[in-house]
């Protein structure tokens, strides 16, 4: 009886550390918009600034399993306005093989929509060094990663990370955020 109490209590200890509430704040004013994600053992706060004036601002994320891997992202105007977002599948690939692709298929899109200003920001902080270190790409991505580099080159270009304590909570994030602002 005293190990299946202890089980249960272990079970339910775990629920209660990795459980999560989110609330979602916008102010009917102005952004930034506020999420609160409440934890039973922390509280994390993510605060989303829109761009500045003349820029578009793209969250990207990647993901991947066994069998698959995915990015998507998200652009934003100024004044926080939905502008345009993407979802693709990338084929076989790890988590970071994903990432790489989200940030490259931003920048694809951002010349596609001659947008000249592009501030780009994800949760993978390997993505952000690899902007300043080719070498961290992998070669399967090097000639097309150098040929969106030029891209940039020609561009307003900022690449920012946001940091997480839980890379899928920026998922979840990101998509609640969809659904409730647009």
């Amino acid at each position: 009886m005293l190990f299946l109490l202890s089980n249960v209590l272990t079970k339910f200890k775990y629920i209660l550390e990795n459980f999560y509430v989110v609330i979602f704040i916008r102010s009917q004013f102005k952004p930034p918009f506020l999420v609160i994600l409440f934890n039973f053992t922390k509280i994390i706060e993510v605060i989303w600034n829109p761009p500045i004036l003349h820029w578009i601002k793209c969250n990207t994320d990647g993901s991947a399993n066994l069998n698959t891997s995915s990015c998507e992202g998200i652009f934003r105007d100024k004044n926080s306005k939905f502008v345009l977002c993407f979802a693709e599948n990338t084929g076989v690939g790890n988590a970071y093989h994903a990432e790489l692709s989200g940030a490259m298929r931003a920048i694809e899109l951002a010349a596609q929509h001659n947008w000249s200003s592009l501030w780009l920001e994800c949760d993978y902080e390997l993505v952000v060094n690899a902007f300043k270190n080719q070498s961290l790409v992998p070669w399967s991505l090097r000639n097309r990663w150098k040929n969106y580099l030029l891209i940039t080159s020609n561009m307003n270009f900022l690449v920012t990370h946001i940091y997480l304590q839980r890379r899928e909570l920026l998922c979840r994030c990101l998509s609640k955020l969809w659904s409730y602002c647009c």
